[in-house]
């Protein structure tokens, strides 16, 4: 025989997972490229939040009218590329991954001359 309180915790735990799931499938963290320090996409320094990207943490942005635009030098990931402004770049010989139920979004023309690993989940617009 159920109590009211095991359908209670039942329900709770069912809501808890469902909002879990939401939460790591939605939002990450913005990180735009600044390029200050060089074109190199594992250097610190030449992102907004001082860290290199991550996969399935960091929404990378690609500001247009820069110096410097990011190269790989080794494998690089992240979860999405949020946003590729109009003239930007990436290139190298790293492999570029997008993670899970990333997106490759591009305003106007944008130069992607690296290995690319896409999710099943990834889409373009």
């Amino acid at each position: 025989m159920r109590t009211p309180l095991k359908y209670f915790l039942m329900l709770a735990l069912t809501i808890l997972v469902i909002v879990m799931g939401n939460e790591a499938r939605a939002g990450g963290t913005t990180n735009t490229w600044d390029g200050s320090v060089s074109t190199d996409w594992h250097t610190a320094a030449n992102w907004s939040t001082n860290s290199v990207p991550v996969s399935g943490t960091h929404n990378v942005v690609i500001p247009a009218g820069l110096s410097n635009y990011p190269v790989l030098s080794a494998d690089g990931s992240c979860r999405t590329l949020a946003s590729l402004a109009n003239g930007t770049s990436i290139s190298g010989t790293g492999t570029l991954t997008i993670g899970t139920a990333g997106t490759v979004t591009t305003t106007g023309t944008a130069s992607i001359s690296c290995p690319l690993t896409f999710n099943v989940a990834t889409s373009f617009t």
